[in-house]
């Protein structure tokens, strides 16, 4: 599952111009969870729509990564909504051996060597979020992702998925 970034965004541009040029304005989030440490995000709402567009950089110990995705309300007070991300989804272990600079390295290391020795795993993901005063409000967002991907360094085809906890200013 190889792609282009740079034609992936011009698509997505295209699609989507109109949506964005009639937009009510930017919000902005800023989140954690796992695997991922810092979410920062933007979001737009189209003009007399339900649905939220984001972009958002994600950071953890595999590296950062970045994701652009929809959302949609599916309840009628808008606090729970479900939508779909392309780009980074989460992160797993690369299964590489430890790299020993000098010996006895991978000893020193022991079990914390998991922590560092993950890849983002790219691709498309479906998402669930409970927003705690609805979508496209102020307040608490609580998101759990799950899909299907490459790994950026191992290129293996796998599943994975990330936990954020964010709020939205």
């Amino acid at each position: 599952m190889q792609f282009n970034k740079l034609s992936l965004a011009i698509i997505l541009f295209i699609t989507f111009h109109h949506s964005i040029s009639k937009a009510e304005g930017f919000d902005f989030s800023l989140g954690t969870g796992y695997p991922y440490l810092l979410v920062p995000e933007v979001s737009i709402k189209p003009e007399k729509s339900e649905i939220r567009w984001f972009a958002n950089f994600k950071l953890g110990f595999g590296g950062p990564a970045i994701s652009l995705g929809i959302e949609k309300p599916i309840s009628e007070n808008k606090k729970h909504s479900v939508g779909f991300l392309i780009g980074g989804i989460g992160q797993s272990d690369d299964k590489t051996p430890c790299k020993q600079i000098y010996e006895g390295q991978c000893l020193l290391a022991g079990g914390f060597s998991f922590d560092f020795d993950l890849e983002n795993t790219n691709g498309v993901a479906a998402m669930y979020t409970y927003n705690s005063d609805g979508l496209n409000n102020s307040g608490w967002r609580y998101s759990i992702i799950l899909g299907y991907g490459e790994g950026e360094d191992s290129g293996d085809s796998k599943t994975d998925g990330s936990v954020n906890i964010s709020y939205q200013f």
